[in-house]
């Protein structure tokens, strides 16, 4: 329970970092929702007020001072907004780091075959901030506010105003059940099947030059059409309901219009409150319907933080390492037992041997006799089951990595250039110093390849 706890953490440090702009968002929105009674007491101050008294300055007036709070409300709204896409901004860019790392991590450990799906759910959830979805979660609790203010226009329209608002809950709630689940299902089958066409792609050669292109389409295209099948059914699911929640919206402001015209009729309200009853509906009843349309967002961020909560829960953060003096190259394998990511039994049994520095060993044996599993361990990419690798007599997994890689060269089977120059690649994308890299480049004997 407590890695959970300390898992949860961590995910949650980046958004309590920035609670203080979340308040302001909150703050702003306590305002912009004050305003938007504003159109409403407007209407109801021209058809009680105006029209009886026929004062062009009143309706002057009172224009101006609508247009003007109405141009505050929408200054706060862009405000708001710009606020949540610096947070979205700030989230990302404190969780990238460390995505990155773990990233790699799962990759060394054999761990799932996410590959840069983190990244992608870390810009979802991004995505989801920086849209109109947070909205309707600040203004949904000034929903009875307006609710209270129909009551004080009459009670039989308070009522229906309630009544609407029940009715728009539950199809949120509907469109909450009836989607979670093909939606759930369809975001999975979408990262298997992106990380077997990141695959498919880094090994695009073998499979054109196998003839074998057509048969990984057709297989990765019916996991694709799965996938396809499940958003289609969600989506259908849920623009059922998103039309329906619009209908009754539209229809709980028309029966209102026509409850306050009844009431206008017996004298109980006046037309401008008829009006201004019809106007507050609306706003009362759009938080609940803009949640209903952003829901599949806000599903699609869920699934992406469940994710990223797995991912940081199976890999822990590296841990600090003390630095070490530079190694001097003594290297003391002691019985050690080693099984590859993935498997069940060891490769490596009993394996132990000392390098003095400046040594050289060579290690040959047929096909999966474990000489990668050796290098591996040796370097300190894949853990020991039992057993002790040690460099200059401190265990491999006591280094700091940072500190020991300049020191180290591997060459593994599978290798390609990064994403630069040869220079940076030599440089293992660090400073480049021409001097060095050239040096570096003549004592492995292939300047002359590369000046050609």
């Amino acid at each position: 329970m407590e890695k959970s706890k300390n898992t949860d953490d961590e995910l949650r440090a980046a958004l309590r970092a920035c609670r203080s702009s979340f308040a302001f968002v909150g703050f702003f929105s306590m305002f912009v929702n004050l305003l938007m009674l504003v159109p409403a007491i407007y209407m109801l101050q021209i058809y009680d007020r105006v029209l009886a008294s026929s004062s062009e300055t009143t309706l002057l007036m009172l224009t101006i001072l609508a247009v003007g709070l109405l141009a505050v409300m929408g200054a706060l709204e862009v405000v708001r907004s710009r606020i949540l896409v610096r947070v979205g901004t700030r989230v990302d860019s404190a969780m990238t780091p460390r995505l990155f790392r773990a990233m790699f991590d799962a990759g060394l450990k054999g761990v799932g075959k996410a590959g840069i799906q983190p990244l992608q759910d870390l810009s979802t959830l991004r995505q989801f901030m920086t849209s109109n979805g947070p909205f309707g979660f600040f203004d949904t609790p000034w929903i009875p506010v307006y609710i209270a203010v129909l009551f004080l226009l009459h009670p039989w329209i308070g009522w229906v105003s309630v009544v609407g608002a029940l009715i728009l809950f539950t199809l949120a709630l509907a469109n909450e059940l009836s989607t979670r689940e093909p939606l759930g299902k369809a975001s999975g089958l979408q990262v298997v099947g992106n990380s077997q066409a990141q695959g498919n792609l880094r090994n695009a050669e073998v499979l054109d030059a196998m003839g074998m292109l057509e048969n990984v389409r057709q297989r990765w295209h019916r996991q694709h059409e799965e996938s396809l099948k499940l958003q289609a059914v969600a989506s259908e699911r849920a623009g059922l309901l998103s039309n329906a929640s619009k209908a009754s919206r539209i229809a709980m402001q028309s029966l209102v219009l026509g409850m306050g015209a009844y009431l206008a009729i017996r004298q109980e309200i006046t037309p401008g409150a008829m009006i201004a009853g019809s106007i507050l509906m609306g706003r009362a009843l759009a938080p609940i319907d803009l949640l209903i349309g952003a829901w599949k967002g806000f599903v699609g961020a869920r699934t992406s933080y469940g994710r990223l909560s797995d991912l940081l829960e199976t890999i822990p953060p590296r841990e600090q390492k003390m630095s070490l003096p530079a190694p001097t190259g003594e290297l003391v394998l002691e019985e050690v037992i080693a099984i590859p990511p993935g498997a069940k039994e060891p490769v490596l049994r009993r394996v132990g041997f000392k390098l003095p520095a400046g040594e050289t060993l060579g290690v040959i044996g047929p096909s999966a006799a474990g000489k990668s599993t050796l290098a591996r361990v040796i370097l300190g990419v894949w853990p020991t089951v039992t057993g002790t690798v040690r460099l200059d007599g401190a265990e491999i997994s006591h280094w700091n990595r940072e500190e020991l890689g300049p020191y180290v060269g591997y060459l593994p089977q599978d290798i390609e250039l990064g994403d630069g120059t040869v220079a940076e690649n030599i440089a293992r994308f660090g400073e480049v110093d021409s001097k060095q890299v050239v040096q570096a480049a003549q004592r492995a004997g292939v300047h002359e390849l590369i000046l050609r």
